[in-house]
Formats: C-alpha cells, structure tokens, sequence
C-alpha cells in the first residue's frame, strides 16, 4: 500500500510538473506570436512609409521634368497653337481690309508648320 500511496503521488506530482511545464511553454509561444504580430506590424508601417515617400518623390521629379521640358520648349522659340491662331486672324483682317481673298487654313496651316519646322532646325543648330 505504501508503494500505491508513493506512486500516486509520483503520477500526481508528474501532472503538475508536465501541466505547469505546459503552462510555460504556451505562455512561452504567446509572448513569440505577440513578438511576431508586432514585427509584422512595424513592417507594413515600414513599407507604406516607403510606398508614401516613393510616390511623392516620383511625382516630384515628375514635375521637374515637365517644368524643365516647358523650358526648354520656351526658350527654342517655338511657335505655339495660339501664336499660328493670332498669326491666321491678322491675315485673315488684312485680306478682309485689302479685298483679296484669305488664304484657305490649310495654306496658313502649312505656312505655321513650315515656319515651325524651319525655327526647330535653326534652334537644334544653334545649339550644337
């Protein structure tokens, strides 16, 4: 009986060890998955602050090239679509004030690009 009585106590001091042994160990693997949520958590921050930075940065650059390229454009001294429409009411009025017939727009169109083409030529040697 006594062997009973100390066997017993055997098996009921080996639950306890494995039952507070298993206590730690989920405590253990709840503090690692809490560990783990929060590294996850600074790193979907991290990269949305990325995200955000790159974003804004292309837009800036973005807008420096368009800046630049309007320019550039500027100062080659190219004739824009508003110039060529002032150009074709001037001689639209002074073929209205002379009497002669106004040339047709695909005349003046031809003429605008033709002076286009010839100011691009002389901006690229100018430039070289």
């Amino acid at each position: 009986m006594a062997q009973r009585d100390l066997l017993r106590s055997s098996l009921g001091t080996g639950r306890d060890v494995t039952a507070k042994a298993q206590e730690r160990l989920e405590a253990v693997l709840n503090d690692l998955a809490k560990a783990a949520q929060d590294q996850a958590d600074q790193v979907q921050k991290i990269t949305h602050e990325i995200v955000e930075r790159s974003r804004k940065s292309y837009e800036k650059l973005l807008k420096s090239i368009d800046t630049e390229i309007r320019a550039q454009i500027a100062n080659a001294g190219l004739a824009t679509k508003a110039d060529i429409r002032r150009l074709e009411r001037k001689i639209e009025a002074i073929a209205a004030s002379s009497g002669t017939p106004a040339p047709a727009k695909k005349a003046t169109k031809k003429i605008a690009k033709k002076a286009a083409s010839s100011a691009r030529k002389t901006a690229t040697s100018t430039s070289r």
